[in-house]
């Protein structure tokens, strides 16, 4: 996607919907911000405390607050939904999640990410869809609870802070094979004083996954998503939203081009509510998440069937459809486009470049048609860094987020930048298909993980960055809160997160 075209939606996909805002709390807040942000009215039951307030929310009596078209409200009592009608309901934790090892704010974040998607879930089905916060939690730590899970000893754990010769500090996410030598070899090359950004703007042009540390800077929350409005021949109906028997998203296909774990994500979250997710997975390209090399998370810390029985890949992607077709390949690049055609949105995590190397920009995936709608999730957006490779920590180090104050800097306990950037493109493709419904055309979408985590450098920072582990804690609470149900993974019944949303009965 060209970076020019990657402007603020107009008017915005929620244009004329209002949100009533009943509960405070920064999640609460986060959520009626980011509706803002697509172009929704927000009225509010008390005033915004955080950086996320909406500078034209109206303050209002709960009751008028209660008969906004969008409702976010939360159940303390555990005894079923406050509020009613079409809205999400956020359901509070039965314990204090952990959140030491990521920014201070996280959790909240991504739980006010999670209810504002199902406040838009709940208007297309009109029942009102309950947020676990528990299960948002499950989420950020899923490497960890899912460790626990399967009885591993082992799970990915973010690399340390490495010192630069010169100055600085590198994350070095070199896990692929051949990656180490690579890079020792790269460092070969440099001068022996050579800092932390000239080692990785040299490995970057090598192709590898190196990003320097960053001091961190306090900024406003910007919006997470970039999108453009596409005008072209697109034709608005008014779609009738779906009935309150049909899962939210039941109408809705999704072309999956993402892989490891931001991508994959925010599609199983779609699919958690009722879309069909159609992974196009080739066999040689498998999702690193599969984790061939044996280095993942298996039962009892043994790999039984490679690339069967990883338990983040079965996590994220179980209930997809796998499609093995290899873009490279004209006949298979056309059998890739005839069901892209039949889906309503197609999303890749590829740097910008990869796919204008298919042959695949957004003129040719949707070629003046209604569908499909176009995103993508690149590690960083517009800017010196659009073409460069990075996971999760990369994301961390050059957003200053992994910054002690102290002038040292500390890797996260989990990669949450892509769970940051899964829930935010889960949220946007929700919202923009509420746009569709209410006949705006959708709109090309880019989430790139370094703009979804920018919001969070507005939340001031507490704590350091290396916790005890949470997964043993939330496992034990999902267990007791029903947050788990069985898979069978390569012959062996195994638990697995239910996810955030339920459907709630409607009053």
């Amino acid at each position: 996607m060209d970076p020019a075209e990657l402007t603020p939606n107009g008017p915005g996909s929620l244009a004329g919907l209002t949100v009533g805002r009943l509960e405070a709390g920064l999640a609460s807040e986060v959520a009626a911000w980011l509706l803002a942000q697509r172009g929704a009215s927000v009225l509010q039951a008390t005033p915004a405390s955080s950086a996320f307030a909406v500078a034209d929310a109206k303050t209002v009596d709960a009751t008028d607050c209660a008969q906004a078209e969008l409702i976010l409200t939360a159940d303390h009592t555990g005894r079923g939904h406050a509020g009613g009608g079409a809205g999400a309901v956020l359901r509070p934790a039965p314990i204090i999640c952990p959140d030491a090892g990521i920014p201070a704010g996280t959790l909240e974040y991504v739980t006010g990410t999670a209810l504002a998607t199902a406040a838009l879930a709940a208007w297309r089905c009109r029942t009102p869809i309950a947020v676990s916060e528990l299960g948002v939690a499950i989420q950020v730590f899923l490497p960890e609870v899912m460790a626990v899970s399967y009885g591993s000893p082992w799970w990915p754990v973010p690399p340390d802070p490495v010192p630069a010769p010169g100055g600085g500090w590198l994350s070095t996410d070199l896990g692929a094979a051949g990656d180490d030598e690579l890079y020792a070899g790269l460092l070969a090359t440099l001068p022996a004083d050579a800092d932390a950004a000239t080692i990785a703007t040299a490995a970057q042009e090598w192709r590898l996954a190196v990003c320097a540390y960053r001091p961190r800077v306090v900024t406003e929350p910007e919006d997470p998503i970039l999108d453009r409005q596409v005008l072209s021949t697109y034709e608005g109906v008014v779609r009738t939203p779906a009935v309150a028997t049909r899962a939210p998203l039941g109408d809705v296909r999704i072309c999956d081009l993402t892989a490891m774990w931001a991508g994959p994500l925010a599609t199983w979250l779609l699919a958690r509510l009722g879309a069909g997710v159609y992974k196009v997975e080739p066999a040689v390209r498998l999702d690193g998440t599969r984790a061939l090399s044996g280095g993942g998370i298996y039962p009892g810390g043994i790999q039984r069937r490679p690339g069967e029985d990883s338990a983040l890949f079965q996590a994220l992607n179980h209930g997809k459809v796998r499609l093995p077709l290899d873009l490279r390949v004209p006949l298979q690049r056309d059998q890739f486009l005839a069901r892209a055609h039949r889906s309503h949105v197609v999303i890749d995590s590829f740097t910008p470049r990869v796919m204008p190397n298919f042959g695949l920009t957004p003129p040719v995936l949707n070629p003046g048609m209604a569908r499909p709608m176009v995103v993508s999730m690149p590690a960083f957006g517009p800017g010196p860094h659009r073409d460069w490779v990075a996971f999760g920590t990369g994301v961390h180090a050059l957003s200053g987020l992994g910054d002690r104050g102290d002038g040292t800097f500390a890797a996260p306990s989990v990669a949450y930048p892509d769970v940051v950037a899964g829930f935010t493109a889960a949220f946007a493709i929700v919202s923009a298909l509420v746009g569709r419904d209410r006949g705006r055309p959708p709109p090309r979408i880019e989430v790139p993980l370094s703009q979804a985590v920018q919001p969070l450098l507005a939340i001031p920072p507490a704590g350091g960055m290396r916790p005890q582990e949470a997964g043993g804690v939330l496992y034990d609470a999902g267990l007791a809160a029903h947050a788990f149900a069985p898979l069978q993974v390569a012959g062996m019944q195994l638990m697995h997160p239910k996810g955030p949303f339920s459907l709630l009965p409607a009053r």
